[in-house]
């Protein structure tokens, strides 16, 4: 489940194919575990021009984030 923490990154979130959220969840890398986990609570916010989704890793409960950058959308 996703908390919101930015309407215009729900927005542009919500533009992504579902099949394509759920790769993108699937695969958030851990700099921690040095290796990509998925996430499920996570909270989506934007930097700029690009919607960045922020959640901690499954494995070890470190800070994770993934940067949805246009070409995504």
């Amino acid at each position: 489940m996703a908390e919101v923490a930015s309407l215009k990154a729900e927005a542009r979130w919500r533009q992504i194919p579902k099949h394509a959220q759920q790769a993108i969840l699937a695969n958030v890398w851990c700099t921690s575990c040095r290796k990509g986990y998925p996430v499920s609570d996570f909270v989506l916010t934007e930097d700029g021009d690009v919607v960045v989704i922020r959640a901690h890793c499954t494995v070890c409960r470190g800070e994770v984030a993934r940067v949805i950058e246009d070409e995504s959308m």
